[in-house]
């Protein structure tokens, strides 16, 4: 089985692989009025992501175990 999900590039170049839809990803990171926050976002743990930093985003599809 198929799914989707986001490699986020940051304005440093480092990319990052978030278990995500890339449209929910980028709804997390808006406010109310649809503009992007700026705070850190923790993902596992491990990482902490500010969305004022990401470049691109993109649409990935991985095969996941039923």
């Amino acid at each position: 089985m198929k799914t989707l999900h986001t490699r986020l590039i940051m304005d440093s170049g480092k990319e990052y692989i978030i278990e995500k839809h890339p449209e929910d990803l980028i709804a997390s990171y808006e406010n109310q009025m649809g503009v992007i926050v700026n705070k850190f976002f923790h993902y596992k743990g491990l990482i902490a992501i500010n969305p004022a930093h990401i470049s691109s985003i993109e649409g990935i599809e991985v095969e996941i175990e039923d």
